[in-house]
């Protein structure tokens, strides 16, 4: 019986420091633990084309000079998540530098709506736009390009709006870059584009919208060619019969 006894304290204990010594190294690996500022030589940013490194060490609170206090790198990460721009963010420690990661959200077309301004992203996240900050380098260039306008900002929780929209607006600027002005989507779902001359096109609903978007282009050459000023385009999708398929048709409106 002492036997047995002896034998399964021996099993206990042996599992028992197993177990301690597992937890002892996985605390000592883990990768939210903190460090001193002090040990930190070099931090290395990637992934930020929207914000720049000054930016990114401002959100994560890094006082580089002096180094001084403590940091946990999770902590940093949730700080710069919390930024509309961020996505993911993640940050640990290599020898001596401290590794900053992100993954952000892509901005693709200024989105404007009765309730404010905002960025349609590639993924088609709406962020809303900060007036103040979003200007120079690649928001300017942005703003070059189509905008998209909503009725109402709801009508961007649709994911098919969405992306019938991001459709729309990367093959306009495919055909014609930085010729139109503005895609508009009213509260009936129809589709008007308007160029930078204040020429308003029709689109109508999304039937069809595709051969729409791709015939524009010959039909502003065709236009163009007859040297009279036009009022405006607009599109009518002729129904299929029983032995014709769907037709699409374009109106051109000329000024008197």
């Amino acid at each position: 019986m002492s036997r047995r006894l002896f034998h399964t304290l021996a099993w206990i204990l042996l599992i028992g420091g197993f177990t301690l010594a597992t937890v002892i190294v996985l605390a000592l690996s883990l990768p939210h633990r903190s460090f001193a500022l002090s040990r930190i030589r070099r931090v290395s940013i990637s992934g930020n084309t929207f914000l720049s490194a000054p930016a990114v060490l401002e959100l994560a609170g890094l006082a580089l000079e002096p180094p001084r206090g403590r940091v946990i790198p999770h902590e940093i990460a949730r700080k710069l998540q919390a930024h509309r721009l961020v996505h993911r963010a993640q940050v640990y420690r290599h020898g001596d530098s401290l590794i900053v990661r992100l993954n952000e959200h892509r901005p693709y077309f200024r989105l404007v709506a009765p309730s404010g301004k905002y960025w349609l992203c590639d993924d088609g996240t709406v962020l809303t736009m900060d007036i103040e900050k979003d200007h120079g380098g690649i928001f300017d260039e942005l703003r070059r390009g189509v905008s998209l306008r909503l009725a109402s900002i709801s009508q961007a929780k649709d994911p098919r709006i969405v992306s019938q929209l991001l459709y729309a607006a990367m093959r306009l600027e495919q055909l014609a870059p930085h010729h139109f002005s503005e895609l508009r989507l009213n509260t009936r779902g129809d589709y008007e584009l308007v160029t930078k001359h204040g020429l308003s096109i029709r689109l109508g609903s999304d039937e069809m919208l595709v051969a729409k978007l791709d015939v524009i282009p010959q039909l502003m050459r065709y236009a163009g060619s007859r040297k009279r000023p036009l009022r405006y385009v607009e599109f009518k999708v002729q129904p299929a019969s029983t032995d014709k398929p769907a037709r699409l048709l374009a109106l051109l409106k000329y000024k008197q």
